[in-house]
């Protein structure tokens, strides 16, 4: 829906309603129209114009410039034409007049070639006149804007080619540009001339063209200077070529404001197929007018081939006068024009359906458009007329896309009214699985050290393992991890999300095999070293991949399903230690054993689809386009080409942001790939919607780690043995299984009750079980400061008070499964695609660094503070948690990709967030 202010809705044959960005984009501040930012914009504009049109002849040549589309006309008689020379003007409507007024200005002698009202001039009758005389040129106004009539420029233009050659096609598409077809090459055009306002979707005061090298020699062989300064293709020719090269160049200045919502709007048009486009205004003009029919009502152009897709002008009924309908309109919230031919000025009203009203089927602008004519013509007085018409027509939806090819809607997935899924379906289960291995190894290399650490044999490694060791052991995969992750995120961006998770993949198999053989501390700590680079860049890369690939209404069960592999992971992992510590050096199969799943993954992955919105960004748009057809099976052709159009925008202001910040861009035809490191650091920090999703992903990812789960995860034997617990591995083992289970619950709901709503419920459970923890060690008097626990391990003896030290564990762990555990990990969602790695790279970063931290400060704190102190630190830091998560934290469930950026923007955007989330209807993206 629109964030504009409420207004009537603009529904006239231009200007028309602009899209939200396109407005947006209109309050870029000001800027020096020399400079390489704005130049790099300007070129890739006059790029996209070359698209729009349909050409890809370098001899063309496209023109911005500011004016209205009259400045057009002033264009073509003042450069193609010189004084005396004959054109043939043909005429629909009140345009073909002023065109013809425009030449005679200039000396040039304008014949009219003039049809019946509401008609165009037949191919016999043009075929006659252009035997008869030598004509410099012919112009028709592709869409009438008076009339509504459609003329048909390819026959014609074949028509010119065969019968006078020599002549130029300049077609008037002031009112058809981006809404009807022109395609500039293969129909033999000379020359186009349009205007911002219509259905390009730009405010008004642009002048849009495009000429031919035919024209542009025929201008060079003029006998006579231009009889224009400012409309001179001399002058502006050097200045649209050097700017399309992506050279500052200067005549008279160009409104940089315009030219960035102009390449806005261009960008939103291109990112689907024009063919898509047209047929979307051409089925939409079909119910219209369908529906103004059974109204009772007629148009201008009575035949079905004259009638344009863009407007339609409406007859009113007899003896009744536009002044008498249009206040009706307006009172409804709607604004039609009034007639604008000379001869029947009053008797009719106009209709124009194009852009933005069209296209987005959210708006409804047309509906209510046609809901208000029936209820201004009823009040005006022609109630009875409408009611006994057939009513069908008006009734039916007119806001329909275009029928996909396949309308079958796989048995597995369900789909909203949108037409978006709101289930995934078999193609994203088995993308999501297979990612979600790398969370299995994850998990069990994370939950195996548990039992690894009390399974290690004095001798086994040349020397009993003391408290400095186990630390070591265990803050080493952290360490790497720490390190692994920013690096894994520069490198996902070059070669690939899959790619980073296809090296992480080797490094678990080198890890696991080095540990397994491994003889020494040293070389222990080396092994879990090489697994913490795996831990790193899996961990980055898995949550960004999934959520890259899934639909926004289960994006957070997804990426959750990878935590449930992490979590599924620890109880395997507990599982093999309980099964394999009793046998002689068992905790060498344990470690060894993650080998199996890494290679099951590697050779998995290399059979699926790297994540589309990589491939755009990497100039992939056909694979990018494959891939999304098999993530939205119904309707698969609309929705995918939606979500690329999105993706495409997104980096296009992505783009203009880093263009914004910087200067100059190293490798300006590949932004993505030259762009440095520095430049994208930037980018993060400097633009205030990253910079806030920065922050809130790592403050998630630091309160995630400081809380002390991991720190259960990984002494949880030792916590047990300290305990009195003959079976400690067995005891951990329901730590493992209370996370699963309640990851399991957290996979089900966080897409139905929302991120932010779980996290602020789940941190006070966490608190209460770390609470509950230390006023059990407080009554259990055990160990004290002055004792050294690891000593105590074997002489330990149970009490009553460490089956509530276990109860309140398995509630902290609950609460953290259900929030925490999971949702830190929706971080990718926070961050626009250019810094989505990079910043996603840094949250994990954090979470491994706290990780670390937490790991190797544990057993020393417990040993010097006491459990006592320890866990109620764990609780304060949870409580602070809590504050800034209800600060800072917003809802994001629901939310596309694309639209988060505009979130958080120009604040946290808790309380849009919220207010987004409470509506009945969320965007499905």
């Amino acid at each position: 829906m629109s964030n504009q202010a409420e207004h009537p809705t603009l529904l006239i044959p231009g200007p028309v309603e602009f899209d939200d960005e396109v407005l947006q984009a209109m309050s870029h501040y000001s800027q020096s129209h020399v400079g390489a930012p704005f130049v790099a914009t300007f070129g890739e504009t006059l790029t996209m114009l070359r698209q729009l049109l349909q050409t890809s002849n370098p001899q063309s040549q496209p023109f911005v410039i500011s004016g209205s589309g009259t400045l057009g006309w002033d264009f073509v008689a003042a450069n193609l034409v010189e004084r005396g020379d004959d054109v043939l003007v043909l005429h629909t409507g009140y345009f073909a007049d002023s065109f013809a007024d425009c030449f005679e200005t200039y000396g040039v002698n304008a014949t009219q070639l003039k049809a019946p009202i509401g008609d165009r001039p037949q191919l016999p009758e043009v075929e006659k006149a252009l035997k008869e005389r030598n004509y410099k040129l012919i112009t028709v106004t592709h869409v009438d804007t008076s009339t509504g009539v459609l003329s048909e420029v390819k026959a014609l233009s074949e028509l010119v080619h065969r019968v006078s050659p020599e002549t130029l096609v300049v077609v008037d598409g002031v009112c058809s540009v981006g809404s009807e077809d022109i395609q500039f090459d293969e129909w033999g055009i000379d020359a186009v001339l349009t205007a911002s306002q219509k259905a390009i979707g730009c405010p008004a005061g642009l002048c849009i063209m495009m000429y031919s090298g035919r024209a542009i020699e025929r201008f060079k062989n003029r006998t006579t200077l231009p009889s224009s300064y400012f409309a001179s293709i001399k002058n502006w020719l050097p200045i649209m070529q050097n700017y399309e090269a992506k050279k500052a160049s200067y005549f008279a200045t160009p409104s940089p404001q315009l030219i960035h919502a102009l390449h806005t709007s261009l960008t939103q048009i291109l990112a689907r197929p024009l063919a898509e486009r047209f047929s979307i205004h051409r089925e939409t003009s079909k119910r219209i007018k369908s529906t103004i029919s059974s109204y009772g009502l007629t148009q201008l152009a009575t035949k079905p081939e004259n009638q344009a897709d863009g407007m339609t002008a409406i007859y009113l009924p007899e003896g009744m006068k536009a002044p008498e309908v249009l206040p009706n309109l307006l009172k409804r919230g709607v604004i039609f024009a009034g007639g604008l031919h000379k001869e029947i000025a009053t008797k009719y009203i106009r209709f124009g359906h194009m852009g933005v009203s069209v296209v987005d089927p959210a708006r409804k602008d047309v509906d209510k458009a046609l809901a208000a004519l029936k209820e201004g013509l009823e009040e005006a007085g022609y109630q009875d007329s409408i009611m006994s018409g057939d009513e069908s027509a008006a009734e039916a939806p007119l806001m329909q896309e275009p029928e996909s090819p396949r309308n079958s809607i796989d048995d597995n997935s369900f789909v909203s009214e949108e037409g978006q899924p709101t289930s995934p379906n078999a193609f994203i289960w088995a993308l999501s699985i297979a990612a979600s291995v790398s969370g299995l190894l994850f998990g069990y290399d994370t939950g195996v050290i548990s039992s690894t650490l009390v399974s290690i044999g004095p001798a086994d490694l040349s020397h009993p393992l003391s408290t400095l060791d186990k630390s070591l052991i265990t803050s080493s995969t952290s360490l790497f991890a720490l390190i692994a992750s920013p690096l894994a995120g520069i490198l996902a961006d070059r070669r690939g999300r899959k790619y980073v998770v296809l090296v992480a993949d080797v490094l678990f198999v080198i890890g696991a095999v080095w540990q397994a053989l491994t003889g020494s501390v040293i070389g222990l700590v080396v092994g879990r070293s090489i697994i913490g680079l795996a831990v790193g860049g899996a961990s980055l890369v898995v949550p960004l991949y999934i959520s890259e690939l899934s639909p926004s209404a289960f994006r957070g069960m997804l990426v959750t399903l990878s935590i449930l592999f992490v979590t599924g992971g620890q109880v395997v992992a507990y599982v093999l230690g309980y099964v394999l510590a009793p046998r002689y050096q068992g905790w060498r199969w344990m470690v060894g054993l993650g080998a199996i799943p890494a290679v099951f993954q590697f050779c998995l992955l290399l059979m699926l689809p790297e994540t589309p919105r990589w491939l755009v960004k990497a100039g992939h748009e056909s694979a990018a386009r494959a891939v999304l057809m098999k993530v939205y099976v119904s309707n698969r052709n609309t929705i995918a080409e939606r979500v690329l159009r999105d993706i495409k925008r997104e980096i296009t202001e992505e783009e203009s942001t880093c263009k914004l910040i910087h200067t100059t861009v190293p490798g300006a035809d590949s932004w993505l790939w030259s762009m440095g490191f520095q430049h994208r650091m930037t980018e993060l920090l400097y633009v205030g919607g990253n910079r806030r999703g920065l922050i809130i992903a790592c403050f998630l990812q630091g309160l995630q780690q400081l809380c002390g789960f991991n720190s259960i995860m990984y002494f949880s034997a030792t916590i047990f043995s300290l305990l009195g617990f003959t079976s400690p591995i067995l005891t951990s083992l329901t730590v493992a299984a209370t996370n699963f289970v309640c990851t399991l619950i957290a996979l089900f709901i966080i897409d139905r009750v929302g991120r932010r709503a779980i996290l602020l419920q789940s941190i006070p459970v966490m608190m209460a079980g770390l609470v509950l923890c230390s006023v059990s060690y407080h009554f259990l008097g055990f160990p004290t400061k002055d004792v050294n626990m690891l000593k105590q391990i074997h002489s330990a003896t149970y009490s009553p008070w460490a089956t509530f030290i276990v109860v309140s564990l398995l509630i902290f762990v609950c609460g953290y499964a259900i929030g925490l555990g999971n949702i830190a990990w929706q971080q990718s969602e926070l961050f626009p695609l250019s810094v989505r790695s990079l910043g996603s790279g840094f949250a994990t970063a954090t979470n491994w660094g706290c990780n670390f931290l937490v790991g190797l400060t544990f057993l020393p704190m417990m040993e010097y503070l006491t459990p006592v102190w320890t866990f109620s630190l764990y609780a304060l830091v949870c409580f602070v948690g809590w504050l800034l998560a209800w600060k800072i934290y917003p809802e994001t469930r629901g939310v596309g990709l694309e639209e988060m950026r505009g979130l958080l923007k120009n604040g946290w955007g808790v309380k849009e967030s919220l207010d987004r989330s409470a509506s009945p209807r969320l965007r499905v993206a």
